[in-house]
Order: structure tokens, then C-alpha cells, then sequence
């Protein structure tokens, strides 16, 4: 099957927001007063509202305000990103303007909100590049299900199998499988833990290394081949 669209994770795989959205999070934490530790957040990235919610009421008890902490962090984090903006993560204009020489349609996938996702690409500098933005306010389930890669996919007119997948999170990884699709992997904060870097069909470094593949899938007639770890 030929690789006819690209669909892209935000958070960690096109921007480089995690340390700005950690910094939020641990600040209005902080101000209703719990402590956010790394091995919390890590099990925050890729994850939806309500999952952030359960997680939270799993480690800080039933008690903990999601609410008010909820809409503190979006303001915080708003606000911080007018005011720093968040980088563009390497590679990642040099690849999106290869799918664009190479006639791929190209589309963003993200659990999060969609002033967020709008905000951060505009920030980066890459917006222009999506006409197709999907994110968790536009299907009923978020990562690890396979709704926002699918609803993509429709949107893009193109089949699922067709549909190559860029994903840094274990969630995203076992969404993009359950929906069908190839998908490349290129770990960011969250450790990847190899029985989900298996459901990965390629695994890579960095954004700067997806033109090559893609030039040799296409050289080889689009079939599908493990590349090595990076």
C-alpha cells in the first residue's frame, strides 16, 4: 500500500511544548497545593481531559480540584505561550514542505483542545501547513483509541492503510495501530517501552530523517520496511 497522507501528533513530535506545558501544569498545581513530579507528568503526554482527570484522582485522591486546576493551567499556559512561544521541533518545516513538493496532504491529530493546538502551530510557525486540524473536541474518544487518526483519515479523503502515522507517545503509537495505519515513531520526554515501540512500523531520531524514508518507500514501490532504532 503507497503512502498517500501524512498525519502528524502535536505535542513533542511538531512542537517542542512539553517543557513549557510541565512548567504550567507543576506551577498551577503548586497553587492549589499538590506537587507534580516527573514520572506524573510523563504519564500525563498524549493523554485526554478526562484521562488527566482520572489520573489525577488515582495519585492526588478524590479531593484534588481538576476543575479549577483544569482552567487555571489553559489560562497559564495561553498566557506563557503568548508571551515565550514554543520551537518547532527539528526537522519539521524541511519535512512539511518535502509533503508538500511531494503532493502528500497533510493533517494534525491531537488530543488536546483546539485553541491549544491552533496556538501552539501559530506559535511555531506552522500552521500554514494544515488545512486538516483534528483534535479531542471533534470525536468521542481520544488517544489511545483510534478515533482521532481515523477522523483524520476521512477528512483527508484518503483510507486508513494508506495513511502514514508521526507519533511520540505511547498513546499515539497504540492509536495510530488501532487505526490501521503505519506509523513512525520518534520518542520525545515519554519513554517508550518496547512491546509499544514493536506496534511502531518505523522508528527514527529525529523529523530531519522522515524525507529519507519516505524517498526510499517510494523508491521501492511504497513497501513497508522496519528501520532500525534509533
Amino acid at each position: 500500500m503507497s503512502v498517500t497522507a501524512l498525519i502528524f501528533d502535536l505535542d513533542g513530535l511538531l512542537v517542542d511544548s512539553e517543557p513549557l506545558s510541565r512548567r504550567s501544569w507543576a506551577e498551577v498545581i503548586a497553587q492549589v497545593g499538590y506537587t507534580l513530579t516527573d514520572e506524573i507528568f510523563v504519564q500525563m503526554i498524549g493523554r485526554s481531559e478526562t484521562e488527566v482527570r482520572t489520573l489525577f484522582e488515582q495519585v492526588f485522591g478524590r479531593d484534588f480540584p481538576f476543575e479549577t486546576a483544569y482552567r487555571l493551567r489553559q489560562a497559564h499556559f495561553l498566557a506563557a505561550l503568548a508571551r515565550e512561544g514554543v520551537p518547532p521541533k527539528p526537522g519539521a518545516h524541511d519535512l512539511l514542505t518535502y509533503a508538500i513538493r511531494a503532493g502528500l496532504p497533510r493533517a494534525v491529530a491531537s488530543s488536546t483542545s483546539r485553541a491549544m493546538a491552533e496556538g501552539k502551530l501559530r506559535s511555531a510557525g506552522l500552521r500554514e501547513y494544515f488545512e486538516i486540524i483534528v483534535t479531542g473536541e471533534d470525536v468521542p474518544r481520544a488517544k489511545p483509541a483510534p478515533d482521532l487518526f481515523l477522523e483524520a483519515a476521512r477528512r483527508l479523503a484518503q483510507p486508513p492503510a494508506s495513511c502514514v502515522v508521526l507519533e511520540d507517545s505511547v498513546a499515539g503509537v497504540q492509536a495510530a495501530h488501532a487505526a490501521g495505519m503505519r506509523c513512525i515513531l520518534i520518542p520525545d520526554v515519554q519513554p517508550i517501552p518496547p512491546e509499544i515501540a514493536r506496534l511502531a512500523t518505523w522508528r527514527l531520531r529525529s523529523l530531519a530523517e522522515v524525507p529519507a524514508l519516505l524517498e526510499a518507500l517510494r523508491a521501492n514501490g511504497n513497501a513497508p520496511h522496519q528501520a532500525g532504532s534509533a
